[in-house]
């Protein structure tokens, strides 16, 4: 914006709403340099912050100043952007912000930071709940955003899909529901006190999915550059998609590790393969397909119900200077159990080879006196059958111990 014919940058005017019409403002004064609007700095003195239309920033020049920043603050109440949000300048290496904070809720609708990020978060509520409700979020036409911060003391709901270098979802008090994410880096997403349901994520980093007190569910889990997937429903099931380490010919995962308090369940038609596979249930089903690993064995435990699982295949093997392999298979159900083929192979050219498979179907999880962690006990004449819908084959060498099926 011409230095000749912009208006004093301090204030930030959204642009009027409804009649009766104000005195007309010259266009350049419609978009400011930066953005700042503080609700309520001093405290006991609340109340909400709203504006009623679009807030949109410029900044020419190339000084690194010159960042179309838009920070919006209430410490004593609610923000509510009823327009849309653009932050945008030539400076700053295009690293244009937008920041909210409150305590109490937020409710925007689309917020742009042109190849900057985006940083929501709201404290315990001195008005409201503390929940986060955005529209769109984006980094501008042909641009990415480097970042995006969302946490809510409450809930936290994003209306889109969610696309950054880095990308963080925090919930602490209510359900976290988010679009599709795609993401550089490492995806993380929490939620304590609801349900976590997303799209698909893809990401080259590892995913981390957790939940206290609900249900997490979402769609194809693809973490790229041999990634891993972690996901943790402590009170509640897991519901999944297909889990992946991309569609590129030899591309896995380094490992997988699912543990719900209630059931387990991924796509039947894909398959997992990683490194290594663990999935720990305590609900009435843990349902998964064909599972692959390279370097490692895959382990299935349901303390509550049922395992449904496709073909299993593992491998792990070791040179010389690589220690002991071992690629076995466990299976523990509460309930039945029912596979596809399962087939072991384990090579070591310096230590032990293990490649046992262990299936135990109608089992009660113990205590162990010495550290009181689940062990596995089989308990005779519990019900549940185990079915295994083809051969099972076990492979062990150089020097390790033979495979074995009990």
């Amino acid at each position: 914006m011409p230095a000749s014919t912009s208006t004093p940058t301090a204030a930030c005017r959204p642009a009027a709403s409804a009649p009766p019409p104000l005195p007309a403002i010259p266009k350049a004064a419609a978009t400011a340099d930066a953005c700042t609007l503080q609700a309520d700095a001093l405290p006991g003195r609340g109340g909400d912050l709203l504006v009623g239309g679009n807030i949109s920033t410029f900044s020419a020049g190339s000084d690194s100043g010159n960042a179309g920043n838009v920070s919006l603050n209430n410490n004593q109440g609610s923000v509510t952007v009823q327009g849309a949000i653009t932050a945008q300048g030539t400076g700053g290496n295009g690293n244009n912000t937008v920041g909210i904070t409150a305590e109490g809720d937020v409710n925007t609708q689309a917020i742009t930071a042109y190849g900057g990020s985006i940083d929501v978060q709201t404290y315990s509520p001195a008005s409201g709940n503390g929940n986060i409700s955005v529209g769109t979020l984006s980094g501008g036409q042909n641009n990415s955003l480097s970042s995006i911060y969302l946490s809510a003391y409450g809930g936290l709901t994003v209306n889109s899909d969610v696309a950054a270098n880095t990308v963080s979802l925090n919930a602490n008090n209510g359900d976290l529901n988010a679009g599709s994410i795609v993401a550089l880096n490492p995806v993380q997403v929490s939620d304590n006190g609801g349900n976590l349901t997303l799209g698909t994520v893809s990401t080259n980093g590892y995913i981390s999915l957790v939940d206290y007190g609900g249900t997490i569910k979402a769609g194809n889990l693809v973490s790229l550059g041999n990634g891993s997937i972690d996901v943790f429903a402590y009170d509640g099931d897991i519901d999944l998609g297909t889990l992946s380490g991309g569609a590129a010919p030899g591309s896995s995962l380094s490992s997988v590790y699912l543990q719900a308090s209630g059931s387990i369940s991924t796509a039947t038609g894909g398959t997992i393969t990683a490194d290594s596979i663990e999935m720990d249930a305590g609900g009435a089903s843990l349902t998964t397909g064909d599972l692959v690993t390279k370097a490692g064995g895959v382990t299935l435990t349901n303390s509550g119900g049922d395992i449904t699982a496709g073909n299993i295949s593992t491998t792990d093997i070791r040179g010389s200077d690589g220690g002991y392999a071992n690629a076995s298979v466990t299976v523990r159900a509460a309930g039945s159990i029912s596979t596809g083929s399962i087939a072991t192979n384990a090579q070591s050219a310096s230590s032990s080879a293990y490649a046992n498979v262990e299936l135990t179907a109608g089992y009660t999880p113990t205590l162990r006196s010495t550290d009181s962690q689940p062990a596995v006990s089989s308990v005779p004449g519990a019900a549940g059958s185990l079915v295994v819908n083809g051969s099972i084959t076990t492979n062990a060498s150089a020097g390790g111990n033979p495979g074995s099926c009990e």
